[in-house]
């Protein structure tokens, strides 16, 4: 079984050809991706985290979001604490 890459557009192969189970499927396309993509990323892709106020608050950010310009303002709160 094969499938095309984004990237290069060539057939890459999904299975092995030994007619065994793998321990981990995805290492044959892995291992393309790995040495073809090299940075790139998909159009949409973005980190895995949503920078919202609830991620601010585990992250310790005070965070400003402009929603009209979409502008977001990050300010890291004081972690020292006068006696």
């Amino acid at each position: 079984m094969e499938g095309k890459c984004h990237k290069c557009k060539k057939w890459v192969a999904v299975e092995g050809v030994k007619d065994v189970e793998a321990k981990v499927r995805e290492i044959f396309w892995w291992k393309h991706a790995a040495g073809c993509h090299q940075g790139d990323v998909l159009e949409g892709e973005s980190d895995v985290f949503v920078e919202d106020p609830v991620w601010a608050a585990a992250a310790g950010i005070s965070i400003d979001i402009q929603a009209e310009s979409g502008e977001v303002r990050r300010d890291r709160e004081d972690e020292s604490e006068e006696d």
